[in-house]
């Protein structure tokens, strides 16, 4: 059946040795000579944008997702464990007091934009599109 002499030294299976190759394979390859092309940028990628990933499964315990229902389920775990992380930064970065300012006025703009938009939403009008770009045009202070 198998004309190599190192058969039996190569494998004990008698169907012969199975080599499996990913379909993917030459994609896999060429990145990873990237990577080792450009080892010190990847290594500060991994600095910078792997930082959160390690605090929030170490520090803050988050090894699993709880509701493994779906992935849209998985995805707001994921995304409101992210949230947290973001304003965490965001709250250790920025001065509380202009923080504090900041919001405030988001928090009126936003305001200010639900109303002008529920206006136009009861005017039912055909020409929606016209009135939308003139509220962006609006400058709100």
């Amino acid at each position: 059946m198998f004309t190599c002499s190192l058969f039996e030294r190569c494998t004990k299976n008698k169907s012969g040795r199975l080599i499996e190759r990913s379909e993917q394979m030459d994609l896999i390859d060429v990145n990873k000579k990237r990577i080792q092309q450009n080892l010190a940028i990847y290594r500060k990628r991994q600095a910078i944008v792997e930082r959160p990933f390690g605090v929030i499964k170490r520090q803050w315990d988050f090894y699993y997702i709880i509701t493994k229902k779906s992935m849209k389920h998985a995805s707001a775990d994921v995304g409101l464990i992210f949230t947290c992380h973001n304003l965490r930064r965001i709250m250790n970065l920025v001065e509380k007091n202009q923080l504090k300012k900041f919001l405030k006025g988001l928090d009126l703009r936003l305001l200010i934009l639900t109303r002008c938009f529920n206006a136009i939403r009861r005017l039912n009008h055909s020409n929606y599109s016209f009135h939308v770009i003139k509220l962006i045009q609006i400058k709100v202070v």
